[in-house]
């Protein structure tokens, strides 16, 4: 008996796709070439409509399996538990649609990678830097086809056509340095990371690129106000807190921090340093951890949509594995400056 499997993988589409075709969708987004393609297959193999065949095929999709790569270790999530709050978003929003979630950390890659097809989908995790390295993982999602969703990064493979769900880092920039420059400080330094490998090229860190770009626009931009690590987790930015003392030199009245752990970690060698925040400092850090409202003095930040992008990574999947939607959709999420203690004076706004 010819199943639409069959016709799905001669098609080499989805077997969403092949249901909506056969079943004339109106409502049912699909080239001509692609219909016709099905139709063409569905004839020469012989199939025979069968209404209860193809109501199972329906009802079985929100039962089946996800599969949540995640690009990192799960030592990432304990020091900083912004990712940790996207992958519980993503398996709360795949778990009440009734989907069985399996979660694969980066150590457990290899084991999965030839088991893409038992999934109905997939979602992604973490960033560029990590998946670049494990071209195979690309490979077989272009091969087989399947469902995917980037969760706080794109694909820049534009032959892997996966939807993804984003930050916009350069506005998350301007929130932060529109509020410095309400406060009149033009001199302002950034602590960060020097950014990802990606096939053995060195990408800056989109925040820092952001930095550059908008203090450059505005003629401030200075090489000897920068720091940066090779991680962002408190420890390297207390490390570069105190290389920055050692310096001995001019320090600018503000700093953009790549995230909340690097100002953590940089405001401890401040102190320690005798520099006062913000009295001789200003500080902003981006993520809005739990810790920034509790450390003294209390740490203005970006606060970012992780739950946000949990969410809709999820929804997105599952949006796509029923209809067979083919092209990938981007969506960037919103973000908010929270204003606390460390940045200084009042806005003029």
């Amino acid at each position: 008996m010819v199943k639409l499997k069959d016709i799905a993988e001669r098609a080499g589409v989805s077997m969403a796709t092949v249901s909506r075709v056969l079943k004339n969708d109106i409502h049912f987004s699909v080239t001509e070439s692609t219909k016709e393609k099905i139709i063409e297959i569905a004839e020469e193999l012989g199939y025979e409509r069968r209404g209860e065949e193809e109501r199972e095929v329906v009802i079985a999709l929100p039962k089946g399996s996800v599969g949540v790569f995640l690009l990192y270790n799960e030592e990432l999530e304990i020091a900083d538990n912004y990712y940790q709050i996207i992958r519980v978003n993503i398996k709360n929003e795949l778990s009440k649609a009734g989907f069985v979630v399996r979660e694969i950390f980066l150590n457990m890659l290899g084991s999965y990678i030839n088991h893409i097809e038992n999934f109905q989908g997939i979602i992604l995790v973490g960033h560029m830097g990590i998946l670049a390295k494990t071209k195979e993982l690309l490979t077989v999602i272009r091969e087989q086809k399947i469902p995917a969703v980037c969760a706080d990064f794109e694909l820049e493979n534009e032959d892997v056509m996966a939807d993804c769900v984003v930050n916009d880092f350069e506005a998350v920039v301007a929130k932060a340095l529109q509020r410095f420059w309400d406060n009149n400080y033009e001199e302002i330094g950034y602590a960060g990371t020097y950014g990802i490998q990606i096939h053995g090229r060195l990408r800056g860190d989109k925040r820092y690129l952001g930095f550059k770009k908008l203090m450059e626009k505005r003629g401030t931009f200075k090489e000897e106000y920068l720091w940066l690590a090779n991680n962002n987790r408190i420890q390297d930015g207390y490390e570069v807190g105190k290389k920055m003392l050692q310096q001995k030199k001019k320090l600018p009245r503000a700093i953009l921090a790549e995230n909340d752990s690097v100002a953590i970690g940089l405001m401890k060698a401040l102190k320690e340093g005798n520099i006062s925040v913000p009295k001789d400092i200003a500080l902003i850090g981006c993520n809005d951890i739990p810790a920034s409202a509790f450390v003294a003095p209390p740490l203005t930040t970006v606060k970012l949509s992780d739950e946000l992008i949990g969410q809709m990574s999820a929804r997105m999947l599952i949006e796509r594995i029923i209809t067979g939607r083919e092209g990938g959709i981007k969506i960037v999420v919103p973000d908010k400056l929270v204003i606390r203690d460390s940045c200084g004076t009042k806005s003029k706004l």
